[in-house]
């Protein structure tokens, strides 16, 4: 689900991460042939460097890939926590509006035992 979104919202990240995901794959194809004529010319400073490089720029290209989609994601959940924020705060006007949000003092007094008349007033005003 969530790499659908992603290719229907930002198509042109998706392919920048699947590109990193082919060149990751690519660097580990070159490290194995690299490994096998190192084994062939038994070369162990080839068979090394092989097996580290390889290893190495194939987990950067793989994790570069794993950023884009990771940004993304976290710019779509940001957006729709917004977006239900926006709504919440709206339902909560039109609540506060419709419940005729004009309470008294003494009324809020008797449910907050120990309140100053300052918390009162702040309440309202979140409320408004």
């Amino acid at each position: 689900m969530g790499n659908d979104i992603i290719n229907r919202e930002y198509p042109n990240l998706s392919i920048i991460s699947y590109i990193f995901k082919v060149i990751g794959v690519l660097i580990i194809a070159m490290a194995v042939i690299v490994l096998i004529i190192g084994v062939v010319k038994e070369s162990f400073i080839l068979i090394i460097s092989a097996i580290v490089s390889g290893f190495l720029f194939s987990v950067v290209y793989f994790a570069f890939s794993e950023l884009v989609k990771l940004f993304v994601r976290i710019e779509i959940n940001t957006r729709k926590e917004s977006i239900e924020e926006r709504i919440i705060s709206k339902e909560r006007k039109v609540t506060v509006n419709n419940a005729n949000a004009e309470f008294s003092y003494e009324d809020w007094k008797k449910e907050n035992q120990g309140k100053t008349i300052n918390d009162y007033y702040a309440a309202r005003k979140n409320n408004f």
